[in-house]
């Protein structure tokens, strides 16, 4: 059976799933759990109709899985760019920062109230992306196993910052990241 190609999305429908996303972040800045959102208020919100939010998702859980990989997508896409420049560690970092500062103030107000399996996926998704990562500078398991264990962290860190329970600059979460996976490589 010949696989259906997948078109580009019309502006359209860019438009309503972005309405989606902003009336579940707008509900959710009113105080509103997750679980107390329903599918009618944010049609209502977004001023879009039933039909187009079955369009775009199956349930209220798909419109935060797709802010979380809102969240998420970027990451993957400032490891390439940065592997690309002199120092991409630095540069990685350096975009990852600016990144999650963007990424606050666009959520700002609804991070601390995301339930807490998007951070175990957003987890789950940097062990990914050190996957890649740390394939091209090792095949060293133990020094592999360090390198995570240092991203992990990193990761919390910048969780911790995102839902405001950290007291850290992001520069400062950044340049004891590249430190350490520095000693870690250079061991």
């Amino acid at each position: 059976m010949a696989e259906k190609k997948k078109r580009k999305p019309y502006a359209n429908a860019k438009r309503s799933e972005a309405a989606l996303r902003q009336a579940l972040i707008d509900e959710i800045r009113e105080g509103k759990t997750i679980s107390a959102i329903s599918i009618s208020d944010l049609v209502k919100r977004a001023n879009v109709n039933r039909g187009t939010f079955y369009n775009h998702y199956r349930n209220i859980n798909d419109v935060v899985n797709d802010i979380e990989m809102d969240l998420v997508k970027g990451i993957y896409d400032l490891w390439r760019t940065a592997k690309e420049m002199g120092d991409p560690l630095v540069s990685f970092f350096d975009s990852v920062n600016a990144y999650v500062n963007e990424a606050k103030n666009r959520y700002d107000g609804i991070l601390s109230r995301l339930p807490t399996f998007i951070y175990k996926d957003v987890k789950t998704m940097t062990h990914e992306l050190c996957n890649s990562i740390f394939a091209e500078y090792t095949s060293d398991k133990e020094m592999v196993r360090r390198l995570y264990i240092v991203m992990d962290g990193t990761c919390n860190q910048y969780i911790d910052y995102l839902i405001g329970f950290n007291t850290w600059e992001l520069s400062e979460i950044s340049s004891s990241a590249i430190a350490l996976i520095k000693d870690v490589l250079n061991r």
